[in-house]
């Protein structure tokens, strides 16, 4: 039932919820959704906190409940990587293991 998009980011110069609705429909996001940024944007935080159904996080504070409540996860940028690799995730879908991981990234 419940659905994922990504995009490759979200560009507005002000906060606009009127325009920020209406991407949103455009990507067929219509009910409760979860919108993840990979960092901080008080822009696009002004422009979707008033849309019904909409709650916003970065990456880093997502969790298992607020994704199993949305209808519609959006994920923005590199807020997928972001999530995969705080959960441990390689690009296969696997675990990683982070020790093995950690001593690839010192032997670089």
């Amino acid at each position: 039932d419940g659905e994922v998009v990504a995009i490759d980011g979200i560009e507005l110069e002000a906060p606009s919820t009127k325009r920020m609705a209406a991407a949103l429909s455009a990507l067929g996001v219509t009910r409760t959704f979860l919108l993840v940024l990979p960092e901080a944007s008080d822009v696009v935080y002004k422009s979707v906190r008033n849309i019904a159904g909409a709650r916003i996080m970065i990456a880093a504070d997502v969790n298992a409940y607020e994704v199993l409540k949305s209808r519609t996860l959006v994920l923005v940028g590199d807020a997928l990587e972001r999530l995969t690799a705080r959960v441990g995730l390689g690009r296969d879908g696997g675990a990683v293991d982070k020790g093995s991981a950690a001593a690839a990234g010192e032997a670089n």
